[in-house]
């Protein structure tokens, strides 16, 4: 059971921001996002999560909130799901990410969690980016969720880090 809610705080996690919306301190500009397109961009940012886990042995199912900034976003929200197999800590998954400005990037993803003791897990998502809206309509690439899942909270918090290619 362990194994399994490290694969599904893999899967959902997320604590929101105050302020989920509101523009942060970070460098962040849409209209230079816009005239690289077609590029391979960075896609990185911070992540906190909450997630609410069911368990239908074998299977965990997981619905989650998370918030963070990130570096072609700003401030940003993001819901994800998965399925996790209580057998083999393995999950699978969807995230939907919603930029300061509303434009949204839709991600599927594969993730295993590792128990680290004291109610703990290491969680880590590898994602691909499928699509999105506005700026993001044809969006590609992929990148790597790595965060702790507090398992009697649901909570977890991490980062992520890879690529997004605009393609529009």
């Amino acid at each position: 059971l362990l194994l399994g809610m490290c694969a599904i705080t893999a899967a959902c996690s997320g604590a929101s921001s105050s302020s989920p919306t509101s523009p942060t301190g970070a460098a962040f500009d849409v209209r230079q996002t816009q005239a690289r397109s077609g590029t391979e961009l960075p896609f990185n940012g911070s992540l906190t999560a909450t997630e609410i886990d069911v368990a239908h042995p074998p299977t965990l199912f997981a619905d989650g909130t998370a918030a963070g900034t990130a570096n072609q976003f700003g401030r940003y929200t993001a819901t994800f799901t998965a399925v996790v197999d209580l057998g083999t800590g393995t999950a699978t998954g969807t995230y939907t990410f919603t930029a300061a400005d509303g434009d949204q990037v839709f991600a599927t993803f594969s993730g295993q969690g590792v128990p680290l003791g004291a109610g703990r897990a290491s969680i880590t998502e590898t994602a691909t980016i499928e699509s999105g809206t506005g700026r993001f309509t044809a969006a590609t690439g992929t990148f790597t969720i790595r965060r702790i899942l507090e398992e009697a909270t649901g909570q977890s918090s991490g980062s992520f880090a890879g690529h997004i290619s605009l393609n529009n």
